[in-house]
């Protein structure tokens, strides 16, 4: 799938809802084709599921609920397997690990994708790069607006509404309104529209997630991570901006590649415990770093003992 386009295209196959009330005898048969085709394949389609002749449908497991329905242009692929009374819309991309509950509406054009490309390699081309997949899960009567993008390893819970155009890189709550990208509440459908305070501090999450790129740029000064321009270089202040580029792109910090963050973070570990001690000032600016105990065996407690390391090195265990 899927056959060449017509010539003039029936409203139904764009819009499935609308197939019992138009359709002919002869175009009921014509569309009962393609879910026997799938199933002989192999697939799973409830009672009077739907799939235009038009989708394209490349998955190794294909699970439809009753009275669930695929329009025309849409691409369906990898592991999918959709609730009764679910549609996927025109033009809309579910591709990769994809399960939802029930009564889950996905809007024309939308994209949700079980699955991302590794490029961690930059010796080789992305597209050479293997694929990750964590997988997308979405609860019962879930409406995803049109053109809404839904990231791999998010859930979505019952009941939510994703807004047109939204960018959805984190979990969703249960009747959650989410709107924008990066996608955020902005109601909670049992109680209505958030409180003021809510809206302050949505609008406030925005700003702060626009000014930690040049927060962080702006901190980078000579290889390192320092809390001002003129501080001296801290583990902590590497580990504040790691938990800042976080929040604010849902990835490490751009000035090193994640393999240079976990060589540097990891190498300031001490052997004997695993802890990170404070760099060491004496330290040169453009001499090695090393933590102070790296070569001095570290005597841990006896098991009765409930104390807590130095305040150090806890911060680091926390970060």
């Amino acid at each position: 799938m899927p056959a060449s386009m017509p010539a003039s295209l029936p409203g139904w196959e764009l819009e499935p809802w609308r197939f019992d009330e138009t359709a002919t005898p002869a175009e009921v048969a014509a569309r009962r084709a393609p879910a026997a085709e799938l199933v002989d394949a192999g697939h799973r389609l409830g009672p009077d599921a739907h799939v235009s002749r038009l989708a394209v449908i490349d998955c190794d497991l294909l699970e439809l609920g009753a009275r669930t329905y695929v329009a025309a242009l849409a691409h369906v692929s990898g592991r999918v397997r959709l609730g009764d009374d679910c549609s996927v819309n025109t033009g809309a991309a579910v591709r990769g690990d994809v399960r939802t509950g029930r009564a889950v509406r996905i809007g024309a054009y939308a994209t949700v994708l079980g699955f991302d490309h590794g490029f961690a390699d930059t010796g080789t081309e992305i597209f050479r790069q293997p694929l990750t997949s964590r997988g997308i899960q979405i609860g019962d009567d879930v409406w995803i607006g049109a053109h809404v993008v839904v990231r791999d390893g998010v859930r979505i819970g019952s009941h939510a509404v994703v807004g047109a155009g939204a960018v959805v890189t984190r979990d969703v709550p249960e009747w959650a309104v989410v709107v924008g990208n990066p996608a955020r509440p902005v109601r909670d459908r049992r109680h209505g529209p958030l409180t003021e305070s809510g809206d302050t501090a949505g609008r406030l999450g925005d700003r702060l997630r626009t000014a930690i790129p040049r927060i962080l740029d702006r901190s980078f000064v000579d290889g390192w991570y320092r809390d001002h321009p003129g501080a001296p270089r801290t583990v902590r202040a590497h580990t504040d901006a790691v938990e800042l580029a976080d929040l604010a792109q849902a990835g490490p910090p751009p000035q090193l590649t994640p393999q240079e963050h976990v060589r540097r973070l990891g190498g300031l570990q001490v052997p004997a415990s695993g802890l990170v001690d404070e760099l060491d000032p004496r330290d040169g600016a453009d001499g090695p770093v090393q933590p102070r105990e790296r070569a001095v065996p570290v005597e841990l407690p006896e098991p009765t003992v409930r104390a807590l390391p130095a305040q150090v090195r806890a911060y680091h265990v926390l970060a």
